[in-house]
């Protein structure tokens, strides 16, 4: 089929979405990496068993405030796809370059447990849950703009109130820079508060993803 005009720069959704998928299962599996059991070419005895476990506290936690944000960053783009109904170069940008970023947070995370007691490799950390959370939101705003990419008849306060919901990993990651500079080595626990965040953004509302 050949289009014209602003037509033929419109496509599907499917193929975005189903790569998303890919990369946030690989992302969200490759975590569990930086939790690894120590090698010694001896027999390793009780006392290098308590020390590894005795110093895995920071790591299993931040592996998991890590797979708690890539869940959620998934559900909102996820809720976001459930509106938007095309997309164009500009849009596929925005997402491939949002894929990116969160292909980063393996390393992030890595980067924080490995350094736990600078300050610098929090800020990294919270870095890049700030930009992936303002490329979501562009994401939707892009979409949404003029109704760009969505249904002409969208709800206005379904478009207003998925936009505060964006702003929740944002919000949430400048609030960790701040805390980083007083608590180092485990200012990610500020991100345990969006699960209770239902009144910024509608973070934690009823609707679940397809």
């Amino acid at each position: 089929m050949v289009f014209s005009g602003k037509e033929d720069r419109l496509f599907s959704t499917g193929r975005i979405e189903a790569l998303s998928d890919g990369v946030f299962a690989i992302v969200m599996t490759i975590l569990v990496l930086d939790l690894r059991a120590p090698s010694n070419p001896d027999r390793l005895g009780h006392d290098l068993f308590r020390s590894f476990i005795s110093g895995l506290g920071e790591p299993l936690f931040n592996f998991f405030i890590s797979f708690l944000l890539l869940s959620l960053f998934w559900i909102w783009q996820h809720r976001q796809f459930k509106e938007i109904r095309r997309t164009d170069p500009v849009h596929i940008t925005i997402n491939l370059t949002f894929l990116a970023v969160v292909s980063l947070i393996p390393f992030s995370t890595s980067l924080m447990s490995r350094f736990i007691d600078l300050w610098e490799a929090d800020m990294v950390f919270h870095f890049n849950i700030l930009a992936a959370g303002l490329l979501l939101l562009l994401n939707w705003h892009y979409a949404t703009r003029k109704k760009r990419l969505v249904d002409s008849d969208i709800d206005p306060e379904a478009v207003a109130r998925e936009m505060r919901r964006s702003l929740t990993a944002p919000l949430m990651a400048l609030f960790g820079i701040f805390t980083s500079l007083f608590i180092t080595g485990d200012s990610s626990v500020v991100y345990m508060l969006i699960p209770f965040m239902s009144t910024i953004g509608g973070a934690c509302d009823s609707d679940a993803p397809e």
